[in-house]
This record gives C-alpha cells, sequence and structure tokens, in this order.
C-alpha cells in the first residue's frame, strides 16, 4: 500500500465532503453499436488501476484533531464491477425515468472516504445494440478534467489504444511538488491587486427572496445544447470580441442573471483548472488539482456594453491566472485548514464547519472545461445523449459547459428546495437566447487594423511544432492569422500550456501576460520577437 500526500485542492473538497456526506461527479450517455460488455470490464478495471487517485481511500486517524494526520492511500484492487441491468423489455418512458434515477443516485451518492472505491460504473442494456452508460466519482479523487479523460481513456484502451500509466511514486512526487510550491513576491504582489477589486463579502444571489431554510440533500441538473452550428458561430464570436469562449459564457451570465433579477451587485465563483505550476504539468495526470477564482460585478461593471464587459472579464481572468493568484488562494487555504481547523474524533467541529461554511464567497458557480476528450466514436461504438452533473453546496447554482461532439453543451446544477425547475429552464434558455445572438451582432475586431510586421520564419516554425506537440494540430502558414481558439479550439487552458511551453523553448524572458492575450500564430510571434 503507498501512502499518497494530500494536495490543498483536495483538502478543501475532504472539508467539504465532512459537511455534505458527498462531493459527487456524475456522467451518462448513450452508447450505440455492438458493445463487447466484458471486454468493456477489463478496460474498466485497467484504467481504474492505472491512476493511483482511483485506487486511494483516506486514512483517518481515530483521534485525530486536525486535518494535517490526514493520509491518502492506494493499492492495487481486483473486483471492481460495473452494475447492470436489462431494461429492454420497458417502454421508452420507463426507461427515461429509470435512468434520471441512476443519475440522481450516483450524483447525490453519500460516501464514505475511508472505503474503496469512490469510483462507481452502471451499465443498463436498452437492446442488442443500444446501451447506456454511467459514470459516478468522488471530487475528492478527481476533478472535471480528469474525469472526463478517464471516460475516454476507458473507451480508448476498449478500442485498442494504450493509454498512460502512472505509478504511485510519480504522483507523489507531483502532489509533493505543488504542496511545496511557493509563491514570488510577484505573485503575491498581483494577488493583492486581483483582490482589491473584489468585495470581501460573500455574495449570495436569491432572486425570489426565499428563506435558507430545509435545504435539500440532492441536486438536480437541467441542459442545453447549441448546435454545431451555434457552436462554431460563438467560436467565431471569440475572434471578433478578442475573448476567450470561457470569458463571453461569464459576461452572458451577467447579463442574463441581471435581466432577470436587476441587481447592482453580482459574484461569481469560476473554477479554474490548477494544473499549470512552474515546471509542472500535470495535464495527463488524473485526480484532484480544481481551484478557483472569484469575479465580483459592481454597478458600473453591470451596466457596461457587452464587448467592455468581455474585455474586463478577459483581463480579469488573466491577470488571475498570469499571477497564480488561483494556487495561491488555494495554498492559503489548505494552510488554514490543516493548522486552523480542528477535529473531534476525525471529524470537524462544529465550529470549524461553521467557519468553512463562511469561506463561501458566492452560491453561482460557472465553469468550462473545454473540449472534451471524450469522442463521438470509438471504433464501431458512438456516444450520443451526453450529460454531466455536480453536486454542491445547498442553495447553489452550478453551471458547467464543456464541448462534445462540436456543440457546447450547458448543464445548470441545482437545489431543487431554493431554485424552482422552471426557473432553472428560464435561465438556461435565456443564456442559449444569449450566446447565439453574440455571433450576429458583427462585433468588430481591432486585430486586422494593426500593422503588420515581419516575423522571422524559424519563430512561426517553432510555434507549429509547439502546438503540434501539445495539441495534435498541424498548422502552416496559412494559419498564422487564424484566431486560435475561433478556428482551432484552442481554450485558455490549452493557451496556458503553450505559453508555458514557447517561455521554455525560447528560453528567453517573454511577456507571458502578453502572450496570453495573443490571439494567432502572428500575435505570439510578434511578442517573441519584441514587436507587440
Amino acid at each position: 500500500m503507498s501512502t499518497l500526500p494530500i494536495s490543498d485542492s483536495q483538502l478543501f473538497f475532504i472539508m467539504w465532503h465532512s459537511l455534505l456526506g458527498g462531493a459527487g461527479l456524475c456522467y451518462h450517455f448513450d452508447i450505440e453499436g455492438p458493445l463487447d460488455v466484458q471486454k468493456l470490464e477489463s478496460s474498466l478495471e485497467h484504467v481504474v488501476n492505472s491512476h493511483p487517485m482511483l485506487l486511494s481511500i483516506l486514512d483517518i486517524p481515530e483521534n485525530a484533531t486536525s486535518f494535517a494526520s490526514h493520509q491518502l492511500k492506494a493499492k492495487k484492487r481486483e473486483g471492481l464491477s460495473l452494475r447492470k441491468r436489462n431494461l429492454s423489455k420497458l417502454l421508452p418512458e420507463e426507461i427515461s425515468n429509470e435512468i434520471q434515477s441512476e443519475y440522481l443516485r450516483l450524483l447525490n451518492k453519500k460516501t464514505r472516504l475511508d472505503q474503496w472505491p469512490l469510483i462507481e460504473f452502471t451499465l443498463f442494456k436498452l437492446n442488442d445494440h443500444s446501451f447506456h452508460f454511467f459514470m459516478g466519482i468522488d471530487h475528492v479523487i478527481s476533478d472535471g478534467l480528469s474525469s472526463l479523460e478517464i471516460l475516454h481513456q476507458i473507451f480508448s484502451h476498449y478500442e485498442g489504444k494504450e493509454m498512460p500509466i502512472q505509478s504511485a511514486d510519480e504522483y507523489r512526487d507531483l502532489s509533493t511538488k505543488i504542496n511545496q510550491y511557493s509563491p514570488d513576491t510577484t505573485s503575491l504582489a498581483e494577488t493583492e491587486e486581483f483582490l482589491e477589486g473584489e468585495s470581501n463579502k460573500a455574495f449570495f444571489w436569491n432572486p425570489n427572496g426565499k428563506e435558507k431554510s430545509h435545504p435539500s440533500s440532492s441536486f438536480h441538473t437541467e441542459s442545453y445544447i447549441l448546435t454545431k452550428q451555434e457552436t462554431n458561430h460563438l467560436l467565431q464570436a471569440t475572434s471578433e470580441l478578442r475573448g476567450s469562449l470561457f470569458s463571453i459564457l461569464v459576461a452572458s451570465y451577467c447579463e442574463v442573471l441581471t435581466s432577470i433579477a436587476p441587481s447592482k451587485t453580482l459574484e461569481f465563483s469560476l473554477p479554474t483548472s490548477g494544473r499549470i505550476y512552474p515546471e509542472i504539468d500535470l495535464q495527463n495526470t488524473i485526480g484532484c488539482f480544481a481551484q478557483a477564482l472569484t469575479i465580483s460585478f459592481q454597478e458600473e461593471r453591470i451596466d457596461m456594453p457587452f464587448p467592455k464587459k468581455v474585455h474586463y472579464i478577459e483581463q480579469k481572468i488573466q491577470q488571475g491566472l498570469h499571477g497564480n493568484v488561483d494556487k495561491i488562494l488555494a495554498k492559503k487555504m489548505g494552510t488554514s485548514l490543516r493548522k486552523n481547523y480542528k477535529l473531534s474524533n476525525g471529524k470537524p467541529s462544529e465550529f470549524s464547519k461553521l467557519l468553512f461554511q463562511s469561506s463561501m464567497k458566492s452560491n453561482l458557480y460557472i465553469s468550462f472545461t473545454g473540449q472534451s476528450p471524450l469522442q463521438k466514436r470509438y471504433g464501431d461504438l458512438k456516444i450520443d445523449n451526453y450529460e454531466e452533473g455536480t453536486f454542491n453546496n445547498p442553495f447553489s447554482l452550478d453551471f458547467m459547459h464543456s464541448i462534445f461532439d462540436g456543440k457546447l453543451h450547458i448543464f445548470a446544477n441545482y437545489d431543487p428546495s431554493f431554485f424552482e425547475t422552471t426557473f432553472v429552464q428560464k435561465i438556461l434558455e435565456k443564456i442559449g437566447e444569449h450566446l447565439k445572438n453574440v455571433f450576429h451582432e458583427n462585433y468588430k475586431t481591432q486585430a486586422d487594423l494593426r500593422k503588420r510586421t515581419f516575423i522571422p520564419p524559424e519563430i512561426n516554425e517553432r510555434l507549429f511544432s509547439i502546438i503540434f506537440n501539445l495539441t495534435s494540430l498541424r498548422l502552416t502558414d496559412e494559419n498564422i492569422l487564424d484566431d486560435l481558439e475561433g478556428c482551432h479550439g484552442i481554450d485558455s487552458l490549452a493557451k496556458i500550456r503553450l505559453v508555458t511551453e514557447i517561455c521554455t523553448s525560447f528560453n528567453k524572458n517573454i511577456d507571458k501576460g502578453n502572450l496570453i492575450q495573443s490571439r494567432s500564430i502572428y500575435e505570439l510571434g510578434q511578442v517573441i520577437n519584441g514587436d507587440a
């Protein structure tokens, strides 16, 4: 059995788990085709045994007085079961009800962190060539990005492809380096600057004036899906607005929510990947690394024209990521949880629970995992009707976004005791309409008005090579002016990896802020060449 360090991000969710009894993520979808169930079970077992975190449980000393004594322990496992049910004799409506029931069960499952497994799979047989697959997993061992990668690896292995295997020693080394992260004075200064414009008070969105009593012990999910054409139009708008799709999403929620319930203030918690540290890249590591930034809007920012709002959000998010604000805040929270939160017989005291709950900045969450690694097809199998969801704090509204099969999927996870289903559906309808209209506003970019300067060909060639190594995209001179996100799907997370690799590859003091703001190969080349 291997002992693994607990990251600051994991410690946050361990505390969360102790308050709520669970911290689940759930993913489910149809599988069409000649599925070999025994082969699928073999792939499930292989992938789970390839990643230490999926083999882990939490070891809590019986008389623990603080989180500092907690450890994760992992060992090779056998007997991971795939829960199977045959629904082929049921009517379509009955099948739909069973799927919804299983989804809610996995999403809201109460788990013990000291008992394995903290991941669960279910397969419903609908007919000989139609199945429905579920994966439920605890947030303590996997964040949203890792969960999607797990699904991709399962079906890639099923297809016969070799998937990465990580040893406990490799994971321990990476996690230890993260826990040893110490911000430099520049990052600390940027964190102070980032927080200057943010409210110190907790924000609570309560448009219907409901009392916070009798919270639901379960979360529900509603969804909205843009078509491929609508999604492509939205990606094209990132070029016109010179902002990431994530910034456009946040700006859209600001406009829609304040149109539904006029307010002079609004605040969102924005989960970040937490995967890019100096000289550490956790791209292929399965685990929980998610962190967060909080962004607030006062009256003057709420009233900004949409393009200015996108620009403000883009600048704010990039400032937070470039300045390592999310990492510093996660570090502070982890340190506080280890030192200041007292336990009684291994469990948080009532005072510690109240202290933790008071640290929640907002009950509104917006996340975007970018282009999903999960594919539409794996050999003869086709994935369809994809849905994902998360369990969160009572009275919360958590919007998740990902692009699967070229379509932007929006999932609203909510406490049904506080937000009525029809109200959540109304929000999604308005968000969908707003996003569809973004493209048709014909915002004009400044990029094409800039004076073109000569970029040495060797810079472009090295950029092409870096992008290919990171994304497998083969770009050429014909793509130099393409918007990297709008045309090629290089989202915010991929951009951060790209910037990190550029700084390492060119081995020179390059302004990371200007690199992050660059939208094309040409603009990246300008910064590298010193012309920006």
